[in-house]
């Protein structure tokens, strides 16, 4: 589930654009949610990523009119977590994974609701991770204590975590698994050798033959 942050604060970033475009180009269901004071959810999960194709001019600084000037006012990160874990629990997704792509500015007095909402989502076994903004280190700071430095990722990890091949361990799936599979064919075939070696036919002695 993709989350992005529309506030004024953060602006038209280009990784908005370019990470959409990635993910429409892979192919892969995913969902989107866009926030400022409030959030809405745009597609719903489990839309093709080539859907948000047509999209993707909206979320470009190049873009000769701005369709969320009206949109972009203060930040409420906890109005979009919160969305993004409705959604999924509508939606009866287990174990899903959330992309927060923000510059993590906050209200102090929206502190204790966002620690409720990151509290609940981790209650719930969801993962997020954050693709950071020009976010200051007390931010980043923040979201560590909560969550884990494991949090923050690249443009290219927040790709492959839209397009669900980012594991837990926040190894890429399509990476990890061939090693897994190698690993498990060399161990079969050592058991092989083994039990051929163990179960093979024992030499008897000849015997001579009786005469005529």
């Amino acid at each position: 589930m993709i989350v992005l942050d529309l506030s004024a604060s953060t602006g038209l970033q280009p990784e908005f654009g370019e990470l959409l475009r990635r993910v429409a180009a892979a192919d892969e269901p995913t969902g989107l949610i866009v926030f400022s004071d409030t959030a809405y959810e745009l597609v719903p999960p489990g839309t093709p990523g080539k859907d948000l194709a047509p999209m993707t001019r909206f979320f470009s600084e190049r873009s000769r009119q701005n369709p969320w000037a009206s949109f972009q006012t203060g930040t409420n990160l906890a109005s979009g977590v919160e969305l993004a874990r409705d959604v999924l629990e509508r939606d009866r997704i287990e174990h899903g994974t959330i992309l927060l792509a923000s510059d993590l500015e906050i209200f102090p007095d929206d502190g204790p609701r966002l620690t409720a909402a990151l509290a609940e989502l981790r209650a719930a076994g969801h993962d997020l991770r954050i693709l950071p903004l020009g976010a200051r280190e007390e931010q980043k700071r923040f979201f560590e204590s909560i969550i884990g430095k494991d949090v923050f990722i690249e443009i290219d990890e927040a790709t492959a975590v839209a397009a669900g091949r980012l594991g837990g361990t926040g190894r890429l799936v399509e990476e990890s698994m061939p090693w897994l599979f190698a690993g498990l064919a060399l161990a079969l075939a050592l058991l092989l050798a083994v039990n051929e070696r163990a179960c093979g036919r024992l030499g008897l002695p000849r015997t001579e033959r009786a005469g005529a």
